[in-house]
């Protein structure tokens, strides 16, 4: 991985609408997201 190589990096985000915590609320078309 980058962090074993001495370069320091995050994973990329997850989109709000596909966390656990949002799974019930309104959502619209996600098209660009997904």
């Amino acid at each position: 991985s980058t962090n074993n190589a001495g370069i320091n990096t995050r994973p990329l985000w997850t989109p709000m609408h596909l966390l656990s915590m949002n799974k019930d609320c309104m959502k619209d078309e996600m098209v660009n997201t997904e």
